[in-house]
């Protein structure tokens, strides 16, 4: 499946945000979990202002970050975006994890 063909469909995309200081990591991901984009944006009001735009192109159900507030998720939130807050501490559990199915195998 093609970008061009995912934009508009009803096959949920979700977006990992890696949150920094400056800059945030962002991976859309398609329905089967494989990356359509990866970008980075300023922690500014432009590089938000990208990121939001970039959503809405994906029409993105959801998206995973790892903190719980400040400017990006206020954006997301009034944008109306699910966040997921996922810790820095549970992602490093899962670590050696495999995942095989959408099950952890």
């Amino acid at each position: 499946m093609s970008v061009a063909e995912m934009v508009g469909s009803a096959r949920p995309v979700t977006v990992g945000v890696d949150w920094s200081k400056d800059n945030h990591a962002v991976c859309v991901l398609d329905a089967d979990g494989e990356p359509v984009q990866r970008l980075v944006v300023a922690h500014s009001r432009p590089g938000i202002s990208r990121l939001l735009a970039v959503l809405e192109r994906f029409e993105v159900v959801g998206v995973g970050i790892e903190r719980p507030d400040g400017p990006v998720v206020a954006a997301l939130l009034a944008a109306g975006v699910v966040v997921f807050v996922i810790p820095p501490s549970q992602v490093k559990s899962f670590a050696g994890a495999v995942w095989v199915g959408g099950e952890q195998g």
